[in-house]
């Protein structure tokens, strides 16, 4: 099994940082994991979701997973059994949201993922510190992105530029 986690205090609601995460759209800029979505299909509180990922830079083949929400207060992601992702690894992501008064939101995220053997000798020595590295990088830049004011208007180009709440400016290129 390999994991990682990361804990930003975010300032804004928890309603805001759950509502981020759930856009995934919008999630894949923090995310670099989400290649491209192809499908999202919401039941009350769970959805199925189908995405192609990257891992390392490289792309990996479409996978399913189902998402179970407690709304502005944590979202779980596991991989879906029976598919053919789940055989080679098994997933499960969480988020929790926090309010701690004051604006600010503590956002947690884990993400782990179990191979079977021998498949777990081969790949976990690739991913363990790149996944452990990735995740709190992701969270920081779903902060930095949560916390983004827009600076100047009618930029075009796909290209935003952006001062967070420390007053740094930061280029954001969106495809």
């Amino acid at each position: 099994m390999i994991a990682g986690e990361g804990t930003e205090l975010v300032r804004c609601t928890a309603k805001a940082a759950y509502e981020f995460v759930l856009d995934l759209e919008r999630y894949r800029q923090a995310d670099r994991k989400i290649a491209a979505v192809h499908s999202v299909t919401w039941q009350a509180d769970h959805a199925e979701v189908c995405y192609s990922g990257r891992f390392r830079g490289l792309r990996t083949p479409a996978v399913r997973q189902r998402i179970v929400v407690e709304p502005y207060r944590r979202i779980d992601v596991r991989s879906i059994p029976g598919t053919a992702a789940h055989l080679l690894s098994r997933f499960h992501g969480s988020f929790t949201f926090d309010e701690l008064g004051d604006g600010v939101t503590r956002v947690f995220h884990r993400e782990e993922l179990v191979f079977p053997a021998p498949l777990a000798w081969m790949i976990e020595p690739l991913l363990r510190s790149w996944l452990a590295a990735d995740t709190p990088a992701e969270v920081l830049r779903m902060k930095q992105l949560l916390e983004a004011r827009p600076v100047a208007a009618g930029n075009t180009g796909g290209t935003v530029y952006v001062t967070d709440w420390h007053n740094r400016v930061q280029k954001f290129t969106c495809p």
